[in-house]
């Protein structure tokens, strides 16, 4: 323990990787399956992305850095660290999300969560609707746009 920091000091400044966890969880998998497409290994990329970010938390408390993951932005970006590199065999053609392949309810759940960076709890109290319910409309407008647009 560093000289001066007292433990109760550096309980409270690491991050708590469970919070983390259940608020991102679901859209850190989706990023990841992006990049992977084997389900079983991109939930263990993301297991093993927690556990770094865990370590890097301790690590950071002990050096007395500040670099602190607490938003889905420096999660992701994180995330992108531990990540393979997907390579692109021809050049991307970025397509626009066209209204009449998503149903309204995909629409202003895919907005909510991609625009605003709201997690699927947060969407659900919004909406009034179950977690659950708000996964499924997510799942199935990444269906739509992957069948409509690729990867």
């Amino acid at each position: 323990m560093l000289k001066g920091q007292t433990e109760a000091d550096m309980i409270l400044k690491v991050p708590d990787i469970r919070l983390l966890y259940n608020k991102y969880s679901g859209m850190l998998l989706g990023f990841i399956s992006q990049i992977i497409d084997d389900r079983s290994q991109a939930e263990q990329q993301m297991i093993n992305i927690f556990k770094e970010l865990a370590k890097n938390g301790l690590k950071n408390n002990l050096t007395t850095q500040s670099s602190v993951v607490t938003s889905w932005n420096e999660l992701r970006k994180f995330a992108l660290t531990y990540l393979p590199v997907k390579t692109i065999t021809q050049p991307s053609m970025a397509k626009p999300v066209i209204k009449q392949h998503l149903t309204e309810q995909e629409q202003q759940v895919f907005n909510i969560a991609y625009y605003q960076k709201q997690s699927v709890s947060a969407i659900a109290v919004q909406l009034k609707q179950t977690e659950d319910s708000i996964r499924e409309t997510l799942k199935k407008a990444f269906a739509v746009m992957k069948q409509n647009y690729g990867n």
